[in-house]
């Protein structure tokens, strides 16, 4: 399955090679754009997002982080990154997404965000339009970009969701942290005309117990919004993840052995074996056996 999906992906970035820029519409075929969110502070969501990326780029995936969470650049301390130029110089049009970009650890690229929540950038419809199109043009340098876009239920927020290709929603199994993650979905889903929603369960004691919040999720969203919520799985309860934030290193810089770094892995790998679905519209089955699929351009 990793060999056919990374077949695959070779396939796109051929077909595509020529056409990298963005498309009037904003979206850049090719290009994955993941946002992760989550409906209150304090449940993981730049620990996720960081060690996400550093993660597919350990896996060879050209993949870029951008720090959205303007709330603060902790994305950006964690990758140890030092830039005067950050997110606010792409939005006002100082520069370019290119410009501001800086390299970060596991070999992936990162667009530094915001130091001071008093520095709040110029978020206009027009800022933010400038942004997403600046992002789209980066796919001729990434296969993934991973945004960390905080638990802020704002405008922006909203864009970054519409622009998505999927939203991670980072959890935990507090009541608390549960019904905000059901807010924001109740909030934003109708903004979604072609992205997956996924939950992480984060901080999980258990198997067991993540499954419980993913289904407690999954029911409410099904029942009262209509929206199917798929489950990215759950990232254990592990004390090393304080201390590789307290360092400012990703998990897989300080602790590449710990459960919680497993866990991310894992997570990156399923994602990288995955086909895209967009991908699929422009492709069609030639034969198709138990266990096997074959696929060749339209």
């Amino acid at each position: 399955m990793h060999d056919q999906a990374d077949e695959l992906r070779e396939l796109v970035r051929r077909r595509f090679a020529d056409d990298a820029d963005a498309a009037d519409d904003g979206y850049a075929a090719g290009l994955r754009k993941i946002v992760v969110s989550a409906g209150k502070g304090g449940v993981g969501t730049t620990t996720v997002a960081v060690n996400l990326a550093v993660a597919l780029g350990r896996l060879g995936c050209r993949t870029i982080l951008v720090d959205a969470d303007f709330s603060g650049a902790d994305a950006t301390w964690l990758c140890g990154v030092e830039s005067s130029e950050s997110i606010a110089d792409v939005l006002s049009g100082r520069r370019t997404m290119h410009e501001v970009l800086r390299p970060g650890p596991g070999g992936i690229q990162v667009v530094p965000g915001i130091w001071s929540p008093s520095a709040m950038p110029d978020c206009s419809p027009s800022a933010q339009q400038r942004l997403l199109r600046q992002m789209d043009q980066l796919a001729r340098h990434a296969d993934w970009l991973i945004l960390d876009a905080g638990c802020g239920l704002n405008h922006v927020v909203r864009r970054f969701w519409q622009a998505a290709d999927e939203v991670l929603l980072v959890t935990t199994g507090e009541a608390t942290a549960i019904m905000d993650t059901y807010a924001a979905i109740k909030v934003f889903f109708g903004e979604l005309p072609r992205a997956t929603v996924r939950t992480l369960v984060n901080q999980a004691p258990g198997d067991a117990d993540a499954a419980a919040v993913h289904a407690r999720l999954a029911t409410a969203t099904r029942r009262f919004l209509g929206l199917s919520l798929a489950s990215a799985g759950n990232v254990p309860w592990d004390s090393v993840v304080v201390m590789a934030a307290a360092a400012g290193k990703p998990l897989a810089h300080a602790h590449a052995d710990s459960p919680a770094e497993h866990a991310i892995e894992r997570l990156a790998q399923k994602m990288a074996a995955e086909i895209p679905v967009d991908l699929i519209a422009i492709m069609k089955p030639t034969r198709e056996t138990a266990g096997e699929h074959r696929f060749q351009w339209q």
